[in-house]
This record gives C-alpha cells, sequence and structure tokens, in this order.
C-alpha cells in the first residue's frame, strides 16, 4: 500500500515550495500517492470559501498533509 499526500500550495509562496518540496519527496520516496487539492484567497474568489469540502475530504482521506501558505481571507 502507498501512502497518500494531499497537496495544497495555497496562495503566495506556497505556489512557488510546495512543487519543489513535492519533487524533493518524490526523490525520497517516489512510492507515495500526490492527491491535489486547493485552498485559499484564489479558490475564495472562485468558490466563495477558502476551504472547498473536496479540499476537506482529501485531507481527511490522506495519511499525510503539505500545505503552502494561506493569504487573508483563508487565515
Amino acid at each position: 500500500m502507498t501512502d497518500e499526500i494531499a497537496v495544497i500550495p495555497g496562495d503566495g509562496i506556497g505556489q512557488e515550495v510546495v512543487p519543489a518540496a513535492v519533487r524533493v519527496l518524490e526523490a525520497v520516496d517516489p512510492e507515495f500517492t500526490v492527491r491535489h487539492a486547493e485552498a485559499g484567497d484564489a479558490v475564495a474568489e472562485e468558490r466563495g470559501t477558502p476551504l472547498p469540502e473536496p479540499t476537506v475530504e482529501t485531507v481527511e482521506a490522506a495519511d499525510a498533509t503539505l500545505f503552502g501558505a494561506a493569504g487573508e481571507a483563508a487565515a
């Protein structure tokens, strides 16, 4: 069984550092599964909430979560 990691870049610097962190994790352990999810200010503008229910479900189902950064609306 492979571990699942929920990956949420979020806002700001998270958009840059989270993809880099995922590459490091893939180099260390290529056997895990990444489940991408959305959260943050941009998501709040699009969906009316900074933390949509599909993201909550993804995080709850994952073994771990890698989260970048949250802007003002998401804080």
